[in-house]
């Protein structure tokens, strides 16, 4: 552990020694966690560690940098290292503190399922976006930790949101997020895709498993830590999406749109799929980082 400067009749560091010091330690992560595709930098290191030294001091980022001069309480302290250490392991950060934020609301999190990601917001913004033109039901398929289909519930209220997920530990984490966040028009159960799903809806919103299962992509960073069931995809990716394209028809209402989130490579293949299940307005958009992320389309009742 590296040395912390303190005086002599300190038991514990100020917050702006912990600062120093986590970062440091949180910095080895730049030789575990930096690839073609990911990279830690000094930047994540002081992110990494602000979160967790608020966490332990249960205080806001501003009163890090206010009260820098302030000494940490033993207890607090304690705590502090601890995460750090574990961080050091590559776990991440969603993972030690057990919770996430998404779209304005903080979700459970939980290593049965992926972390949300803030890319995906715009799979929510979409949804709703789509819902204004086509009124009804919407249905989340792997819901996960319930993010998607709960933060659509709670920006609108008068949309009745149904949620499934192949796995048992998700729908529990999902219902638990339910239940915090006190969401009423919201329903999740267990279904492999559209397996017990009944219903038709006017939106059917997806961020699927597309992951190549030989991706280099998941041999660095935090996503080694994540359940790879609920990232990889046999068909370079597409196998699950492609289930969800050809079986959506059966649960979309008339003009309904299907959302899907998806590899940055994997836009021009997702369109032929949609197009040749007879799809129109097919549309690919991008992410915050400008990569092609989400590709949407309306169903056309032949």
């Amino acid at each position: 552990m590296t040395n912390i400067p303190m005086a002599p009749d300190a038991q514990c560091p100020t917050i702006g020694q912990a600062l120093e010091w986590g970062t440091q330690e949180c910095e080895v992560l730049k030789s575990t966690h930096s690839g073609a595709q990911t990279q830690y930098t000094d930047q994540d290191a002081k992110t990494d560690t602000r979160i967790l030294l608020c966490a332990a001091l249960d205080v806001s980022t501003a009163y890090l940098f206010t009260w820098s001069d302030k000494q940490i309480a033993a207890d607090a302290w304690q705590q502090f290292q601890t995460w750090i250490n574990v961080r050091k392991t590559g776990q991440p950060v969603a993972y030690i503190l057990g919770k996430q934020a998404f779209y304005d609301s903080e979700f459970l999190v939980a290593p049965c399922t992926l972390i949300p990601r803030p890319e995906t917001e715009i799979l929510v913004d979409l949804a709703l976006e789509k819902h204004r033109l086509a009124a009804g039901p919407c249905l989340d398929l792997g819901t996960g930790t319930g993010a998607i289909g709960l933060s659509i519930a709670i920006a609108e209220p008068t949309i009745r949101v149904v949620a499934v997920d192949f796995v048992e530990e998700a729908v529990k984490l999902a219902k638990s997020n339910q239940e915090r966040l006190r969401v009423a028009n919201f329903e999740v159960f267990q279904s492999d895709w559209f397996a017990t799903v009944t219903g038709k809806f006017a939106v059917i919103v997806s961020n699927p498993p597309y992951v190549e299962p030989d991706s280099p992509y998941l041999q660095i960073g935090d996503i080694v830590h994540e359940p790879m069931t609920a990232l990889t995809a046999v068909d370079n990716g597409l196998a699950d999406i492609k289930t969800i394209i050809t079986e959506a028809p059966q649960y979309l209402l008339k003009d309904g749109w299907l959302l899907l989130e998806h590899g940055q490579h994997q836009g021009p293949a997702i369109q032929t799929v949609f197009a040749q299940n007879n799809f129109s307005h097919i549309t690919t958009i991008c992410d915050y980082a400008g990569q092609p992320r989400i590709t949407y389309a309306q169903y056309e009742f032949i």
